[in-house]
């Protein structure tokens, strides 16, 4: 036996095998590792169908909410613009009968200098812009159509808003059919979202099951005929390796001595040699095994979640241009109530302005007849100390007389008896003495000059003031 040329020839076919039996595996891990990736990107794009579905739905709910809180929020304006028009014709009413009263109430003559002068009013003495203009606003705000044309316009939104939304579930409801097709979770629970608990969802959640059933029984196959490919390939990278081993140790130990060490490493490499066809056969059995469970499981991917996902982003799509549609009219929705709570703002203030106008009004005619009463007031305090003043210097005048009298009577009785240094502290010097003249009481009192009023004016002061 040429052991050299048997060893060489052993070496070389079993780099040629292994080369075989590497490009067989390559072709099935190729395929494995495509069927990884499509099952990777399913169960990457499921969680996020599975979260757009959820994140829709929640947009659903909330525009749902929105629309019924600007449908409350309009009712509410159109409520509150109504009582406001109503309190704004009955405060305007009441404004306008108070310029009547205002222009009926004169001025008393006695207020000017020159009694010729034309008569006045009250009125007379307020803005008449000021009251033109806040009639002409308030009568402009209350026959304003406008605000008709903004609810019936509004209503007209809210009618075309609620058909939008409802479209919209109804298509939700197709969606989320459509991702329960691909959910194999949907009956497991572990997605409470999607569930529901119709017998047509159920059938389609147990289709999905079926799929997601097969794709994983043929997974599991896969895995262990890859594990198996690795085996076989493994035993043809050994014997390759022994071969290079065998291979050194006979060129390195070529000689008598060892020839019979050489002879038995080749018989043992060569029972190798002949057991590889089996194994090569083998190993092409696994891999088109591994090819066809691979195709497989793509063709399920590729008719159960792929033309599936197709449908639900074109479905997506559609939501994205009902949005779109919906918050435009959110917009519009918006600018009409902007608008009318502007008229209602205007509204308010105007009434406001009318009540504060009104009350200042009031006090103005309150405040003219308090002043009529305190003319008088004044009027009779003048006469009243006018009285006093007259009682007071003719009783002590009396008094003054009678004290004169009596003091030259006492004089001419005992003044020529009595000496006169009697008394010498010259403080009262003046009890042995007697003037001829009378000191007089006069009392001066600066009166305030006050109009002579009417009486019936101050009767209509009080008796207003007393209402």
């Amino acid at each position: 036996m040429n052991v050299i040329s048997e060893i060489e020839f052993l070496r070389n076919d079993a780099r040629l095998k292994l080369q075989e039996a590497t490009k067989i595996c390559n072709e099935a891990d190729n395929l494995l590792v495509k069927t990884n990736e499509s099952l990777n990107e399913r169960d990457i794009t499921l969680p996020k169908l599975i979260f757009i579905v959820n994140s829709l739905d929640q947009q659903l709910r909330l525009i749902t909410i929105i629309k019924n809180s600007l449908i409350l929020k309009f009712n509410d304006l159109v409520n509150l613009n109504n009582k406001l028009v109503n309190k704004l014709t009955k405060n305007l009413k009441k404004f306008e009968n108070l310029i009547k009263i205002l222009k009926t109430i004169e001025i008393d003559k006695s207020f000017s200098e020159n009694e010729n002068d034309s008569e006045l009013t009250l009125f007379d003495f307020i803005s008449e812009e000021l009251v033109h203009e806040l009639i002409n606003d308030s009568e402009s705000l209350i026959q304003d159509t406008s605000n008709s044309n903004r609810i019936n316009k509004t209503n007209s939104l809210i009618i075309r808003f609620e058909s939008d939304i409802n479209n919209l579930k109804n298509n939700f409801k197709n969606l989320k059919l459509l991702l329960e097709n691909i959910n194999h979770n949907t009956e497991t629970g572990n997605d409470d979202t999607l569930k529901d608990n119709n017998n047509t969802n159920k059938t389609t959640s147990n289709k999905g099951l079926d799929y997601d059933d097969n794709i994983l029984k043929l997974f599991k196959i896969n895995q262990e005929l890859e594990s198996e490919l690795v085996s076989i390939l493994h035993s043809f990278n050994n014997h390759y390796d022994q071969c290079n081993k065998g291979y050194t140790l006979i060129i390195n130990n070529n000689n008598d001595d060892n020839q019979a060490d050489n002879i038995e490493i080749v018989k043992f490499l060569q029972n190798d040699y002949n057991q590889l066809p089996n194994d090569l056969n083998l190993l092409k059995d696994c891999s088109i095994q591994i090819i066809k469970n691979s195709n497989e499981i793509l063709n399920l991917i590729d008719l159960n979640f792929n033309k599936l996902k197709f449908k639900i982003e074109k479905i997506l799509i559609k939501f994205k241009e009902k949005f779109q549609v919906i918050n435009e009219f959110l917009i519009e929705f918006e600018n009409n109530l902007n608008e009318f709570t502007l008229k209602i703002s205007n509204l308010k203030s105007l009434k406001n302005n009318i009540r504060l106008i009104s009350i200042n009004f009031k006090n103005f005619i309150k405040s003219y007849y308090n002043l009529i009463l305190e003319i008088d007031r004044r009027n009779n305090l003048n006469l009243k100390l006018q009285k006093l003043i007259n009682e007071f210097k003719l009783n002590s005048n009396n008094l003054i007389n009678d004290d004169f009298r009596l003091k030259e009577n006492f004089l001419n009785l005992n003044g020529d008896y009595l000496p006169r240094n009697l008394i010498t502290n010259s403080k009262f010097s003046n009890i042995l003495s007697f003037e001829n003249s009378l000191n007089l009481i006069n009392i001066d009192y600066n009166f305030e000059n006050l109009p002579n009023l009417n009486k019936n004016l101050i009767n209509e002061a009080k008796n207003y003031l007393n209402k």
